[in-house]
């Protein structure tokens, strides 16, 4: 590994070492918990339709319960989605320290002529050489 690279800190490893930010800390761990907790009960949710499925007498039953379930999982995710979306945006109106030293020139936007360069194409290079 170089040392170089691992010297250069990408702004969420600048913002999660900064000293006093326990905010981001106790909120990374919030979503971590909530997507673990999300994912143990769909897990027992599923092992539960399982269960009601091998119990059905039907095939009419078993649309049934295959349809309860699929509005069931489609309400899990889109209330998770929004939790984890409303905890993001907390997250990210978190404020960003500057970086300092060597990670500060690698934040640095590029120049204008840097970015139109990037963007045109080897054909219009050969016609300006």
């Amino acid at each position: 590994m170089d040392t170089n690279t691992s010297a250069r800190a990408d702004p969420w490893s600048t913002l999660a070492a900064t000293a006093g930010n326990g905010a981001f800390q106790h909120a990374s761990q919030e979503m971590v918990r909530d997507a673990m907790d999300f994912l143990a009960s769909r897990l027992a949710a599923n092992a539960e339709t399982l269960r009601a499925a091998c119990a059905c007498g039907s095939v009419t039953d078993l649309a049934a319960l295959q349809q309860r379930w699929s509005a069931d999982v489609m309400q899990a995710y889109l209330e998770a989605g929004l939790r984890a979306t409303e905890k993001a945006m907390r997250l990210a109106a978190l404020p960003v320290p500057a970086p300092q030293g060597e990670a500060a020139a690698a934040s640095e936007p590029p120049a204008p002529t840097q970015l139109a360069r990037g963007r045109r194409g080897r054909h219009e290079d050969q016609d300006a050489a």
